[in-house]
């Protein structure tokens, strides 16, 4: 039988994660991991592989809030609901070659961000709403049906939101099934 002897979120992606006691688990995994992202102000994702600074940002829950900590910066707060926002803007973003419906979570999130990170970013939240299809060749045989939009053969990746009425957001990818023998080596090749 599994057992989990810890577990970890990371409510806004390539930040340092949180070590917890207990998780809520959604329809879309745990609550609040990566449920934020920094990206571009077209939306493109950054990733600490790039942006390495990125993981000195520390992330904590409270009971309305993430808080959000960096060396030399002031403590930052956002809404934890997404409904919380004042005013937030829509935004098309990108993870990897997908798309998703997000909302902006407004200037002074985008100002601390820029001056931390020194360059001009903006904090994502990703829209309630947002579902992703996920292609079957990657979770098989643990997927169950998520949706039943589907976007021609199984070997597709399909992400369908507003954003992807967009010609330019539009995406809609093949991948190849990833082949986990690559992974394993025996003793004896070693």
């Amino acid at each position: 039988m599994p057992v989990l002897t810890e577990i970890y979120v990371y409510p806004i992606k390539s930040c340092a994660g949180i070590a917890l006691e207990r998780a809520t688990l959604l329809e879309t995994g745990l609550e609040y991991d990566r449920n934020w992202m920094v990206c571009e102000a077209d939306g493109a994702m950054l990733t600490q592989r790039t942006y390495p600074r990125m993981a000195l940002i520390r992330t904590a829950l409270e009971a309305d809030d993430l808080v959000i900590d960096a060396p030399g910066m002031p403590t930052l707060r956002t809404p934890l609901r997404a409904e919380a926002l004042v005013d937030p803007q829509p935004l098309c973003t990108t993870v990897w070659r997908d798309t998703f419906d997000a909302l902006d979570t407004g200037e002074d999130t985008a100002r601390w961000f820029s001056e931390f990170l020194q360059m001009p970013v903006r904090l994502a939240r990703f829209a309630p709403a947002t579902r992703r299809v996920v292609d079957e060749s990657w979770t098989a045989p643990l997927t169950r049906k998520i949706s039943s939009a589907r976007c021609g053969s199984a070997k597709r990746s399909c992400v369908w939101s507003s954003c992807a009425r967009d010609a330019r957001c539009r995406r809609s990818i093949k991948r190849p099934a990833r082949r986990i023998q690559r992974f394993r080596t025996s003793r004896s090749t070693r």
